[in-house]
């Protein structure tokens, strides 16, 4: 008997984890449905609820969708800041290397002791690293990304699918 209660324990012990575990949506977030068989691709909205056999989510209005045609449902972790600080310090070394190659040269004259010839270069090269920067910086913002997650539909999913010569049963498991 006591192996049977250990094998019971070590079998439920997962899935009551899983039940405690904090839901990865919630009411308002923003999620992306794709539902192929009912030509729906990345749509984004706000969640609602999961009620039964059915996806609610709210756009415009309430758009209902059933469980069964939802292949994947993705929710929004917010954006990113990675491509504006990208842009920023490959805008900054370009335009740092630009103006460093295409500034002007300074002429020195053979008695002028305090002559650097590459003075003007490195003023074009520090203009061009604050230029290049800002420019970099503000494509980065036009480009900022959102991060997504993908939410488990079901722990256990089974679903009657058409195969050749008939219908066959298809199961998936989330973990």
């Amino acid at each position: 008997m006591r192996a049977h209660a250990l094998l019971a324990v070590l079998i439920l012990a997962p899935l009551t984890d899983a039940v405690t575990q904090e839901r990865p949506v919630r009411l308002g977030n923003r999620v992306r449905v794709t539902a192929p068989s009912l030509g729906v691709n990345r749509y984004v909205a706000r969640f609602e609820y999961v009620r039964g056999d059915t996806l609610v989510v709210w756009a415009d209005s309430n758009v209902r969708y059933s469980l069964a045609a939802v292949t994947r449902l993705e929710v929004s972790r917010g954006r990113s800041n990675t491509p504006v600080i990208l842009g920023a310090s490959l805008g900054a070394i370009g335009g740092a290397f630009a103006g460093l190659m295409l500034g002007p040269e300074k002429e020195c004259q053979p008695l002028d002791i305090l002559c650097h010839p590459d003075e003007p270069k490195l003023a074009s090269a520090l203009v061009g690293l604050l230029g290049g920067g800002l420019a970099g910086a503000l494509l980065g913002a036009a480009m900022r990304s959102e991060g997504w997650e993908d939410v488990p539909l079901d722990p256990l999913r089974v679903s009657v699918v058409p195969q050749r010569g008939g219908l066959g049963i298809e199961a998936r498991i989330a973990f």
